[in-house]
């Protein structure tokens, strides 16, 4: 089984997050909001208490927080990369900027890899478990494959370079 952290429980998060536990990932959630972690534990996620601590041991993290959030939950001591270790993903499945993104990878720790992955499909397709994502990251072999962590998030692929 592997563990998947997940930061960002809104509309989308919120709707990923029942898949994942329905295909036996053991998932470590957070968000800023308590009554989102809640009705996520209430289906058998693990609570964190800082998005540091959803990644801590998880072999993919995924990040569908706003894009004006993207800072706070990704950089410093108690970011997303704070909490990650070699040879794990981050996901981020925000729509945001190649600069964004750029600053993001400048501080991850070594030997962790990026995947820009934003959703299309919305909040309907979500519920269904429809959506896709098209992925930019570094080509093969050196491309993290998501699928080896978990198959319960459908989507497409496309290997550009960040």
């Amino acid at each position: 089984m592997s563990t998947v952290g997940f930061v960002g429980l809104g509309d989308m998060g919120s709707r990923m997050v029942p898949h994942l536990l329905g295909a036996d990932q053991r998932v470590v959630v957070f968000d800023v909001r308590r009554d989102r972690l809640d009705a996520m534990t209430a289906l058998g996620a693990v609570a964190a208490d800082s998005p540091a601590a959803a990644a801590h041991d998880a072999d993919v993290v995924i990040s569908a927080v706003m894009s004006a959030d993207i800072p706070a939950a990704h950089l410093g001591p108690e970011g997303i990369l704070a909490g990650m270790r070699p040879e794990t993903a981050l996901a981020v499945l925000s729509t945001t900027t190649p600069n964004m993104l750029q600053l993001i990878s400048s501080q991850m720790p070594a030997g962790v890899h990026l995947v820009d992955a934003p959703l299309i499909g919305g909040v309907r397709a979500g519920r269904r478990r429809l959506w896709a994502d098209a992925e930019a990251g570094p080509p093969p072999p050196v491309f993290f494959d998501l699928t080896t962590h978990t198959t319960a998030l459908p989507r497409f692929r496309a290997n550009e370079p960040l």
